[in-house]
């Protein structure tokens, strides 16, 4: 190994040490706040003992200051000369107590700095997430959009979207039967089938209960101006998501008007009598459920 390959290696090590520092550097910064934090406050305890033995010695220094103006004569020791004696007895205490306490006042104001910093981090992150997630949602509506033009909404929700797949069974007359599938499930799009408590045996009873949660969440959301889509979740029996807590959507005023609401985007499937076949022959897998897909806002506190 000549010194070009030890030297590369390094510079490497060097490189990617300092990025994998930079990645975690909130943690780092929290970390040490709060050691230091703690540090500082047994350094305050530990000064504190100390205390009473500082501000006793000073209040020996001014009671001989008073004691000298009271048995000596004017002109020896005037008025002047005790105020003199006096500020330089304060002006010790003070410079004693912040050399005793300094330490502690130091290490805390470290700490908050680093407990600020990690903060101030992970918002400039956060902002640059967000940035980059309007950046992909808005391609990805307008490939959409793009997809409609060209190909048409039909393609676009069932072989695109949901991913319907076609498959050939033979039937009970021994003719090949078409049966199609919904196989897709996204961050926003869902199937809703029988892997939820909701959910019902027919497919009319799913449609209504659909709708009539819809008008729910738009309630909600004219009533209190936001709606989270884990709430959403919550009122169709669905498992809530991480995601869930920060997407949803903002209904806001535009002069005596709302604007906003929610949609879920339900794909019916009586709209294409293949499927519907499918679900009233029987078959319970999760991919003969309804579509689902959710017009969320974004990521809602970043809109309000």
């Amino acid at each position: 190994m000549n010194i070009n390959t030890i030297m590369s290696a390094a510079k490497f090590g060097l490189y990617r040490g300092g990025l994998l520092l930079s990645k975690h550097s909130p943690e780092i910064l929290v970390t040490l706040g709060i050691a230091g934090t703690v540090a500082s406050t047994v350094m305050a305890c530990k000064a504190t003992l100390k205390v009473e033995a500082l501000l006793k010695e000073s209040e020996e220094k001014v009671a001989e200051v008073k004691q000298g103006l009271e048995t000596l004569d004017r002109e020896t020791y005037s008025e002047e000369d005790s105020m003199r004696d006096l500020t330089q007895v304060y002006a010790e205490r003070v410079a004693d107590l912040i050399k005793l306490y300094g330490p502690a006042l130091l290490v805390g104001s470290i700490s908050i700095a680093c407990i600020a910093s990690s903060h101030y981090i992970l918002a400039k992150r956060g902002t640059a997430l967000l940035a980059a997630y309007n950046l992909l949602s808005e391609s990805y509506k307008q490939y959409r959009k793009n997809v409609e033009l060209t190909h048409g909404k039909e393609v676009d929700q069932e072989h695109l979207f949901h991913k319907l797949t076609t498959k050939t069974v033979e039937g009970a007359n021994g003719e090949d039967t078409e049966i199609v599938t919904a196989v897709s499930e996204g961050a926003y799009n869902f199937i809703f089938d029988d892997r939820y408590l909701t959910y019902k045996p027919y497919t009319t009873d799913n449609m209504l209960f659909l709708r009539s949660q819809q008008n729910t969440a738009n309630d909600m959301l004219f009533t209190r101006g936001h709606v989270f889509l884990n709430e959403v979740f919550d009122l169709l029996g669905m498992p809530r998501t991480d995601y869930g807590q920060c997407v949803g959507w903002v209904n806001n005023r535009e002069g005596d008007s709302y604007i906003g609401y929610i949609d879920f985007g339900i794909y019916d499937p009586n709209a294409n009598p293949r499927l519907g076949n499918e679900m009233i022959e029987g078959n319970k897998s999760w991919t003969s459920g309804i579509g689902l897909n959710f017009n969320v806002d974004g990521p809602i506190l970043d809109l309000i």
